[in-house]
């Protein structure tokens, strides 16, 4: 449902956040990261997604921000 969403809006933040969620919670940590990436380009003000970030990044084994 998030990449039909993306389809008509690709910056479509909601859409990229929760498609990163989504990937964090399958364990594909480094794909949650780039979609939450992309989020945090439309909008960098939303504190949930640094959460999931970080959370990801944890499970990576990584400290970069």
């Amino acid at each position: 449902m998030y990449r039909q969403v993306l389809k008509d809006q690709p910056n479509h933040f909601n859409a990229l956040h929760l498609l990163g969620v989504i990937h964090y919670q399958r364990g594909d940590h480094a794909e949650a990261i780039r979609q939450i990436d992309a989020a945090l380009k439309i909008n960098p003000k939303i504190a949930a997604a640094y959460r999931t970030r970080g959370f990801a990044l944890q499970k990576l084994k990584r400290s970069d921000g």
